[in-house]
């Protein structure tokens, strides 16, 4: 199966969003290295999508 480009970065984007939803609740709970690791995923993902828009 192939994905637009358009189609690939919002898929990334709503990833980003959803890890750093993570985050948050993670550092509500002070489950500190989980909520690093998924603020880690929210920057990588992010930084696909604004990769594979340009």
């Amino acid at each position: 199966m192939s994905y637009s480009k358009e189609e690939l970065v919002q898929y990334r984007i709503e990833r980003a969003k959803e890890a750093f939803a993570d985050a948050e609740y993670l550092i509500s709970e002070e489950r500190w290295n989980a909520a690093a690791n998924r603020m880690y995923y929210a920057c990588f993902y992010i930084v696909s999508a604004y990769l594979a828009y340009r």
